[in-house]
């Protein structure tokens, strides 16, 4: 299980993208990737850089993850970064991580309205499409949402209601509707 802190988290694509995937390494793959040894080993903010994400991922000893984070690097490298394609590549790690370990993974986004943040961004503009068509897509993650405006958070998961049913959202999804 990951826990990600969304106002943490910073609010560039870049740095967010970054900082995301780094939280996702640090909490399921903690120690060498025992998710039960998570905070055992460096600090989370270790997990920030790039290339400390590169070197923890290639102890995985798997192609698939290895490969998948040096297209990150290499993406996030480019002198005009493409933001869409960073935040998708974040937002795909965990299912990416899933496949390469053969373990399922849980996600607990905390603050979710947080996200919103990524909409100032013309390279992004709807990061809750964005997030919804990556998980479409994904089959070993299961989501949990969190976050004090729940009004919001009720708005804006309505409006973009054909979220995936692995998708839960903690205290304001009891009046949403069933998904047919």
């Amino acid at each position: 299980m990951a826990y990600l802190d969304l106002p943490r988290l910073a609010l560039t694509p870049e740095a967010f993208a970054t900082q995301y995937v780094g939280s996702l390494l640090y909490w399921l793959g903690g120690s060498q990737g025992d998710p039960l040894a998570a905070g055992a080993g460096p600090r989370i903010e270790s997990y920030f850089d790039p290339g400390f994400q590169l070197a923890t991922v290639g102890r995985y000893g798997s192609k698939l993850l290895s490969d998948y984070q040096m297209l990150f690097y290499q993406a996030l490298q480019r002198e005009r970064p493409d933001q869409h394609l960073l935040l998708a590549m974040a937002f795909n790690w965990p299912e990416v991580w899933a496949q390469a370990t053969g373990r399922r993974a849980m996600l607990l986004i905390d603050e979710f309205p947080e996200l919103l943040a990524l909409h100032n961004y013309p390279q992004i503009r709807d990061v809750l499409a964005l997030f919804r068509a990556v998980l479409q897509a994904q089959s070993h993650v299961c989501y949990i949402v969190a976050g004090s405006m729940i009004g919001l958070m009720e708005r804006g998961l309505r409006a973009n209601w054909d979220w995936p049913r692995k998708v839960r959202c903690a205290n304001c999804c009891k009046d949403l509707p069933a998904r047919k």
